[in-house]
């Protein structure tokens, strides 16, 4: 098993390419045209597209007036390496290919997880920490589960921690009995009603259509915050990654 851990330190923003960079849909160029079930998913990589891009632009406000506080000491040529880093990783899921064949999936979500922690947590003392295993799934669904953790992880960024850390955010990506689980769990205040039913769960339910997947939310088990499990089956894996 794989852990990764996020050590809360003072990190700057700067952010302004990134968040140009993800106003283009993870690979809308190559999927113009074609049959219904493609349309429906270029229109679904464009929805998260721009709602991501609106969700990072709010922690970099957010994250403005840490800046503003003269407590903090900044430097800000440091934050251009995680938001290149980010962006480059989130150009990659529009890279991915139509073949079937299974693609690695623990890096590139670690990879996500990791980068937006350091970008809108660490200055507010929130830490992540990503645990797992290689798991292989077709490209199309790589794609869906890293945008989910992004969502996941930003939703908690959001809204976990609303007076500063010290916090944690969990991600883990493993396999179970019953196919490839995504668990994304923080030990915050928890996600109040009031955005129970936000665009961003509704986003994450169409994105877990793709993969035939559940979503079980939960407080963690730990009795506080808030926890997230997105379960795979198997067989649509198995079914995607080899069909001819």
């Amino acid at each position: 098993m794989t852990s990764y851990a996020q050590i809360p330190t003072p990190t700057p923003v700067g952010v302004e390419t990134l968040l140009l960079d993800l106003f283009a849909p993870p690979g809308a160029d190559r999927q113009r045209g074609g049959d219904d079930h493609a349309r429906d998913l270029a229109m679904l990589w464009r929805v998260d597209a721009v709602h991501r891009a609106k969700n990072l632009a709010q922690l970099s406000l957010s994250l403005a007036h840490v800046v503003a506080d003269p407590a903090n000491r900044w430097n800000v040529a440091a934050s251009a390496a995680p938001a290149r880093s980010l962006a480059r990783t989130y150009e990659l899921l529009g890279r991915d290919g139509d073949h079937p064949a299974p693609v690695p999936c623990f890096a590139l979500v670690s990879e996500i997880a990791v980068r937006l922690a350091q970008m809108f947590g660490r200055a507010r003392g929130i830490a992540v920490e990503v645990v797992g295993e290689e798991v292989f799934a077709p490209p199309e669904h790589r794609r869906a589960l890293a945008l989910m953790c992004s969502e996941l992880v930003i939703n908690a960024l959001k809204y976990a921690f609303p007076a500063g850390g010290p916090g944690t955010i969990t991600v883990s990506l493993e396999h179970r009995d019953d196919g490839i689980a995504l668990m994304v769990a923080d030990d915050g205040v928890g996600v109040p009603n009031s955005h129970g039913l936000g665009q961003g769960f509704g986003l994450l339910d169409r994105l877990a259509h793709v993969l035939d997947a559940t979503v079980v939310r939960s407080t963690n088990v730990n009795g506080a915050g808030w926890c997230v499990t997105v379960g795979v089956p198997a067989i649509v894996i198995a079914e995607e990654a080899w069909v001819d």
